[in-house]
C-alpha cells in the first residue's frame, strides 16, 4: 500500500518544501511539450517561407504580364511562336524575379512553367444608334445626343455572327499560346474568359460611343500569364513534410488588356482572323499585278447567270437566311465575318471542312439573285473606307448556276475603290494590295 507523503516544512525559511518525487515534473513537462513546440515552430517557418515564395511568383507574375500587355515586344500578326517575341516575356519574368526563387523554365532540365496566352474578343458593334427625341431624358443632358449605354435602348442583344473571337484553344491558333519549362495543361478556362471578355469588350464600347460616336469598336486583346512552381520546404523535417507537402505547389495568373499593338492590331491582320468579301475574281487577273495597281473589276465569275458573288454555305438549315438570296449577300457584304462562322466546303467536296483556305472549294451565288440595291449600300460604304479587305482568287469551277463551285488558290487584299453595278458588265474595280496565303486558320487544307 502506497504511503502519502507529506509536504516537509522548512522551519528556519517558514516555507513548505517540495517532496523528492515531484522535483523533475517541471523537466518531464518541457520534454513533453518541446517537440510540440519544435513543430510548430518549424511550421510557422515553413508557411512563411511557402508564403514569401508565392508573393515573389505572384509578384513576378504580375510584372511579366504589365510587360507582355505594352504591345512593344508581342507581333500577334505573326503566325509562328519563335516570331510572335514570347522569348521576351519569358526572360523578363526570370530578370524580374533577380534570382529570389529558383525558378527555371528556359534551361534543359527546368523545374517550373510558364504560359504566356493571347486573347482577342471583338464583338462587332455592341450598341444601337442612339436614339435622338425628346422621350429620352439622357438627349436633354448629353452633349452627343445619346443616351446612358446602359439603358436597354443602347445595348443590343448579342449578335454571335459579326464576333471575332480566338484564343488559343481554337484549331488552328495555338501559336496563340506559347509553354516554356516542364509541360502542364493551362488552367485558364476559354469559354469563361472569352464570356468575360466579350461583356467588357461591349460595355467598353458603348462608353466609348457615348463620349464619341465617331470612334470605330476596338477589340478587346489580352494577355495572361501563368506560372507554375514546385517550392521546396526550407527545412523539409519529416512530420512536417508529411502534413504541407514537399514541395509545396504553386500557381498564378494574370490576365491584362494589351493596351498597343505592334503592326497587327491585337491580332487583326491581314494573316490572322477571317474576314473576307463573298467577290469572286479569277487569279489570271491579278497574276501579273504589283502592289497598289488599279483593277478594273474584281468581280468575276463563270458561266451563263454567275457574275461573281459568292456564298459561304448551302445549308439552309445551319443559317437563319437562304444562303441563295438577296438577304443573305447583303449579310455577307456588311459583315465579313461571315466566312468565318457560316462557311462550310460543297458536300461533294470536304463536308467537314468548316474553315476556307487554299485548296477549298466555294459555293457561287448565281446573278438571278438582284443584287443592286444592297450591294450599293455596302460598296459605297467601301469606297469612302481605308480599309483593306480580302477576296477569294479561283482557278476552275464546277457546275453552273446555283451548283458552281469555285476553286481557292489564294486570297487577294483590296481597296474597294469604286462600282458599277448598272452597267454592261457590272464591275467593282479596286485596288491591288498584294496577296496572302491564309484566310481561316483551322480545320481548313
Amino acid at each position: 500500500m502506497l504511503q502519502k507523503i507529506k509536504p516537509k516544512w522548512n522551519i528556519q525559511a517558514g516555507k513548505q518544501v517540495s517532496p523528492t518525487g515531484a522535483k523533475g515534473q517541471s523537466l518531464v513537462e518541457m520534454a513533453i511539450i518541446t517537440p510540440l513546440l519544435l513543430l510548430l515552430f518549424i511550421g510557422v517557418l515553413e508557411v512563411g517561407w511557402a508564403i514569401r515564395s508565392y508573393i515573389v511568383l505572384l509578384n513576378a507574375d504580375r510584372e511579366a504580364t504589365r510587360f507582355a500587355a505594352r504591345g512593344q515586344y508581342l507581333d500577334f500578326g505573326q503566325t509562328e511562336r519563335a516570331d510572335i517575341g514570347y522569348d521576351f516575356v519569358a526572360a523578363h519574368t526570370l530578370d524580374t524575379m533577380s534570382e529570389q526563387l529558383d525558378f527555371d523554365v528556359l534551361s534543359e532540365d527546368p523545374n517550373a512553367t510558364l504560359i504566356v496566352s493571347h486573347y482577342l474578343v471583338d464583338t462587332g458593334k455592341p450598341c444601337a444608334d442612339p436614339p435622338c427625341n425628346d422621350d429620352c431624358e439622357a438627349d436633354k443632358h448629353n452633349k452627343n445626343g445619346g443616351c446612358d449605354c446602359s439603358t436597354p435602348d443602347r445595348r443590343e442583344e448579342d449578335y454571335p455572327f459579326d464576333d471575332m473571337v480566338l484564343h488559343p484553344g481554337m484549331s488552328g491558333y495555338e501559336y496563340f499560346s506559347a509553354l516554356y519549362g516542364i509541360t502542364r495543361t493551362s488552367q485558364l478556362n476559354h469559354t469563361d474568359l472569352v464570356a468575360q471578355l466579350k461583356e467588357q469588350n461591349d460595355a467598353f464600347n458603348c462608353a466609348l460611343n457615348l463620349k464619341d460616336p465617331s470612334v470605330p469598336w476596338v477589340p478587346n486583346s489580352v494577355v495572361a500569364v501563368e506560372a507554375f512552381y514546385a517550392q521546396p520546404q526550407l527545412l523539409g523535417v519529416p512530420l512536417v513534410s508529411n502534413y504541407f507537402t514537399d514541395p509545396i505547389p504553386m500557381y498564378v495568373s494574370t490576365v491584362m488588356r494589351i493596351t498597343a499593338d505592334r503592326g497587327s492590331g491585337g491580332g487583326k491582320s491581314s494573316g490572322v482572323g477571317c474576314e473576307l468579301l463573298p467577290i469572286a475574281v479569277h487569279t489570271d487577273t491579278l497574276a501579273s499585278l504589283a502592289p497598289g495597281a488599279n483593277v478594273d473589276n474584281i468581280r468575276e465569275g463563270t458561266g451563263s447567270g454567275n457574275f461573281g458573288w459568292l456564298r459561304w454555305t448551302d445549308d439552309t438549315d445551319a443559317i437563319e437566311s437562304n444562303p441563295n438570296s438577296e438577304e443573305y449577300l447583303a449579310e455577307e457584304l456588311a459583315n465579313p465575318r461571315l466566312a468565318m462562322h457560316d462557311y462550310r466546303e460543297p458536300e461533294h467536296k470536304d463536308p467537314n471542312d468548316t474553315a476556307i483556305n487554299i485548296n477549298d472549294w466555294v459555293w457561287g451565288l448565281t446573278g438571278n439573285v438582284n443584287s443592286n440595291g444592297v450591294a450599293r449600300t455596302e460598296l459605297e460604304r467601301m469606297k469612302h473606307e481605308t480599309k483593306v479587305y480580302r477576296i477569294p482568287v479561283w482557278d476552275v469551277a464546277e457546275g453552273t448556276g446555283s451548283n458552281v463551285v469555285y476553286h481557292v488558290v489564294g486570297f487577294a487584299l483590296v481597296k474597294i475603290k469604286d462600282y458599277d453595278l448598272g452597267g454592261n458588265p457590272k464591275t467593282i474595280s479596286a485596288i491591288f494590295h498584294g496577296w496572302t496565303n491564309e484566310a481561316c486558320p483551322g480545320d481548313g487544307h
